[in-house]
């Protein structure tokens, strides 16, 4: 089975890897996943069963630009005003127009309030 891997570094979707393996279980993480803006719809009919984890937009947000601060030690990722521009314009509008859809695509939900996140 062929996937992208996300590059964190460059905010983008990185090389295709094989998994070579029969997998068992294969866990995917992302925003979008379960939504059809994402270019991935080859591999849905290969996914038995969808979780939305209701992760507070506050959490997320918090969690995204810890990340870039980890980025910009080695100097790749976004300046904190690109990031903050970046998700007020592309990443929030996405999630929000998109949130209804996954929801519905999902076969379980769970509720952040049944979940201890860390920030």
């Amino acid at each position: 089975m062929y996937f992208p891997r996300f590059n964190k570094a460059n905010n983008d979707v990185g090389l295709i890897e094989i998994i070579p393996y029969n997998l068992d279980i294969l866990i995917l993480e992302g925003w979008l996943i379960g939504s059809k803006e994402i270019p991935l719809n080859y591999i849905y009919p290969f996914i038995d069963f969808l979780i939305y984890l209701n992760c507070p937009v506050k959490i997320a947000k918090i969690r995204r630009f810890k990340r870039e601060e980890e980025l910009q030690k080695i100097n790749k990722g976004f300046t904190t005003e690109e990031l903050e521009e970046f998700w007020n314009t592309v990443l929030l509008p996405i999630f929000l127009k998109n949130k209804t859809e996954i929801i519905k695509n999902s076969h379980y939900y769970i509720d952040h309030t049944m979940v201890q996140f860390e920030i």
